[in-house]
């Protein structure tokens, strides 16, 4: 008899066990099943990471959220926007990962977006800033339906010329998907720079690309006032970020052979760079907070209030 009972309980256990480990994980809010899937044609960037840690494809920044979106089932799109869908009311701390993209664009464009993730991740696309504590503010668009098991979900969204496109991966459910993989996938925002500073005294402005190292530095006052730009290489990743200019470059007065160099420092929000040329020319910039920069370069400041 009691070899019997040992039996028995053994019988449960794997019975538990085995029921637990087919545990559907759902992809919304609303039971839809059906797999929303969407494939982005023409991609000029794929980013590979792990949720919660820095990826060499694009830069990005990390935290905790304490709480997430209501997952709708229905993915935005260029054509049919839709309205903040309102948290999901279960507060928890959930990783998210935030990467933003800026339209130099003189007119508004469609981009589209993917996500395929291992583990249940969510993606919201949001206007200029994030605030994880206000999931509703800035609000643009989201893919409906979270990545569960390999499945991509995606979205379109409407990007409007001189604005930040800044896109959210977050784990659905708190200490769920910490260092998952997931891949995200966009079209048509990819390219150009995306790390603008300005100097303290509003002296020059830079746009640099972290990716390819190419440049624009705006002398705002001065003789030398005017737009140059040229190619780099990022000497550094992570902090410092570090370019130097291929001795070469382009811009106004006729002026070659540029020698630009650039450092920044991401956690203490801090640029420095330099710009000099032949006949004497030269332009040093220092940013001792570029949390207060706005994106862009030549259009955000004008060179009447520099000189001011």
């Amino acid at each position: 008899m009691r070899k019997y009972a040992v039996l028995v309980v053994l019988s449960m256990s794997f019975a538990v066990i085995a029921a637990a480990a087919v545990t559907p994980v759902s992809s919304n809010d609303v039971g839809t099943t059906a797999p929303a899937v969407r494939t982005v044609s023409n991609a000029c960037l794929t980013i590979n990471a792990n949720l919660g840690y820095d990826t060499k494809d694009w830069p990005s920044t990390h935290g905790t959220q304490p709480d997430r979106l209501f997952r709708d089932a229905t993915p935005s799109s260029c054509s049919a926007p839709k309205t903040c869908p309102g948290p999901y009311d279960s507060p928890a701390d959930r990783v998210y990962d935030a990467y933003s993209f800026y339209n130099q664009a003189a007119a508004p464009i469609c981009v589209d977006v993917d996500l395929t993730a291992d583990c249940n991740v969510f993606l919201v696309a949001y206007s200029g800033s994030y605030d994880p504590a206000s999931l509703c503010f800035n609000y643009l668009a989201d893919s409906g339906s979270s990545s569960v098991e390999g499945f991509t979900r995606g979205f379109s969204v409407t990007v409007n010329p001189s604005q930040t496109l800044v896109l959210v991966a977050h784990e659905v459910n708190s200490e769920e998907c910490g260092d998952t993989n997931y891949t995200i996938t966009l079209n048509k925002i990819c390219g150009g720079y995306d790390l603008s500073f300005t100097d303290d005294l509003r002296r020059s402005q830079i746009c640099v690309s972290s990716i390819t190292g190419d440049w624009q530095y705006t002398v705002l006052s001065g003789k030398y006032m005017g737009v140059y730009s040229g190619s780099g290489i990022v000497t550094g990743t992570g902090n410092p970020l570090q370019i130097i200019s291929v001795p070469s470059g382009t811009g106004t007065k006729d002026l070659m052979f540029l020698n630009f160099s650039m450092t920044y420092w991401a956690p203490r929000y801090t640029a420095s760079a330099s710009l000099k040329g032949p006949g004497g020319f030269s332009s040093i910039m220092a940013d001792r907070n570029t949390r207060d920069d706005v994106p862009g370069c030549g259009g955000p400041v004008d060179a009447a209030a520099a000189q001011k």
